[in-house]
């Protein structure tokens, strides 16, 4: 979706699960949205995730991604990449958002910007994440372990 002048019903700051599932039923409701993302999701880097419904053999964190992307896609949504550096409100109460590729308006601003990880006391422990020799969540990978 394209920036444009229009007041989008919401903005969507992140393009992780939540914000991608957020996205989706919103464009069922044919609400104009817009989500925002950096790139960078947490989910991106795990190997097998074997918690999430609907994948009981498990499934890959990017590939789980591609695939919410493409059920946003098949409702006329899309993210933009991108970061939102500063948001606040106009005269008529709507948000106005700087981003990285410029200012987007909208009615509601829906934050699923997710986890960062602040690192780990070993050298290439995002490496270690991707290949899934050191984990992170344990509600997620809890049973694995």
């Amino acid at each position: 979706m394209a920036l444009t002048d229009d007041l989008y019903d919401v903005l969507i700051v992140g393009g992780g699960p939540g914000g991608l599932t957020a996205a989706t039923y919103l464009r069922r409701f044919r609400r104009s949205v817009i989500v925002i993302d950096k790139g960078n999701s947490r989910l991106s880097l795990i190997p097998v995730s074997h918690n999430y419904p609907g994948f009981p053999e498990g499934v890959n964190g990017a590939d789980l991604l591609e695939r919410m992307r493409e059920q946003l896609r098949q409702y006329g949504g899309e993210v933009t990449q991108g970061e939102v550096m500063e948001l606040a409100r106009d005269p008529e109460l709507n948000f106005v958002a700087q981003t990285s590729e410029g200012e987007i308006r909208a009615r509601v601003v829906l934050l699923a910007s997710g986890v960062a990880d602040g690192g780990m006391p070993m050298e290439r422990w995002h490496d270690a994440v991707a290949c899934g020799a050191v984990r992170l969540c344990p509600v997620c990978d809890g049973y694995d372990v």
